[in-house]
């Protein structure tokens, strides 16, 4: 479910428009946006006595709006996820270090599940590894952060190698310079030490099935929809380099090329409350700003503000449900869409947090 600090009446008018079918909670005021302590401190500094302050508008560049910030944005969070087990207990959050980035629903299940997306994947087999790559997403938007995804068998008997093994070739991907796509570390599994006892090494090693997921991010800001606008796909293109060994030989290095071409999705360019006719992203106007005037695309970036995985009020005998009194719920029924329910995640803590907090 999401929560924004829109009243139900322009909720239901966005549910509406958009078919959202997963609940969508308004928090008139945020006083439960307070309570979680993710509220947009920034937003509100913005329109105040020191809106000047050169350090206020860099903040505003980051945590608001590339256009400025107006009264109708104070109350509005800081954008994130939170995931909670079956208990209502929160076992992790994911909060982007700017507003225009947004992680997707897929890409969340991914970070915390491993292998689970229903994109369909390419498989490249060679003598030492089986590997099917594939995005968490099919489509994306500006400013979406997804994955793209490695599935490595290695065949029997054979093992590649994984960090901290010096003198070899680490399994690792390259992503090819790419105008709009900012690449992220690798998230590499746990390895096991291999011990190869001719030369009696012992270097980290895969040798069962594991799966690497690199992040990516699809530029948002606003000079970077204007040069995508026209097109309908964005395609990947890199490598994946590994070295393989047996218990008796290792064979040359390998480059694997790999490609991946995602469908383009337009940002929703009008806040909740303010429609306008759907438009494809091909088809998008060029987003004019009048002197004075705020055109920063709210909807689909200022609605969806905390995901949860349970109803507020799912326990009827939980009487600890303070930081749920103030919400007033529109929507329902199964999730979908980029800002869709979760499942459960293991115990996880991203390292930003927004401005003011701390572990």
């Amino acid at each position: 479910m999401a929560i924004s600090y829109d009243p139900p009446e322009t909720l239901k008018a966005f549910t509406d428009r958009f078919g959202i079918t997963y609940p969508l909670l308004s928090d008139v005021g945020s006083p439960t946006i307070r309570r979680f302590g993710i509220l947009n401190t920034v937003a509100e500094e913005a329109v105040g006595p020191n809106k000047d302050d050169p350090d206020v508008a860099a903040d505003v560049l980051k945590y608001v709006s590339e256009v400025g910030a107006s009264e109708r944005m104070v109350g509005i969070a800081y954008p994130g996820t939170f995931m909670l087990d079956p208990d209502g207990t929160v076992t992790s959050r994911h909060f982007e270090v700017s507003y225009i980035e947004r992680n997707t629903v897929a890409q969340v299940q991914v970070s915390l599940n491993g292998s689970d997306s229903s994109v369909t994947g390419t498989r490249v087999t060679t003598d030492q590894v089986d590997v099917t790559t594939y995005t968490t997403d099919e489509a994306v938007a500006p400013g979406n952060r997804f994955a793209l995804v490695f599935d490595v068998r290695p065949q029997p008997g054979v093992h590649v190698y994984a960090p901290g093994a010096a003198d070899y070739r680490v399994i690792s991907f390259t992503i090819e310079p790419h105008d709009f796509v900012r690449t992220l570390p690798v998230t590499y599994p746990d390895s096991e030490i291999y011990h190869f006892e001719p030369l009696d090494e012992r270097v980290p090693v895969y040798q069962r099935p594991f799966t690497l997921v690199q992040e990516v991010v699809l530029a948002g800001n606003m000079a970077a929809q204007r040069e995508m606008r026209g097109s309908e796909t964005i395609t990947i293109n890199g490598t994946l380099d590994y070295q393989a060994c047996d218990d008796k030989i290792c064979f040359n290095p390998v480059s694997l090329p790999v490609s991946w071409t995602v469908a383009l999705r337009p940002v929703v360019f009008e806040r909740p409350g303010r429609l306008m006719p759907s438009v494809p992203f091909s088809d998008r106007p060029a987003l004019k700003t009048p002197a004075g005037a705020s055109a920063e695309p709210l909807g689909e970036r200022a609605l969806a503000v905390v995901l949860l995985v349970q109803d507020a009020d799912d326990d009827p005998d939980d009487d600890d449900d303070d930081e749920e009194d103030d919400i007033v719920g529109v929507g329902g029924g199964r999730g979908g869409g980029d800002e869709d329910d979760d499942e459960d995640g293991e115990e996880e803590d991203d390292d930003y947090l927004p401005p003011g907090w701390s572990d």
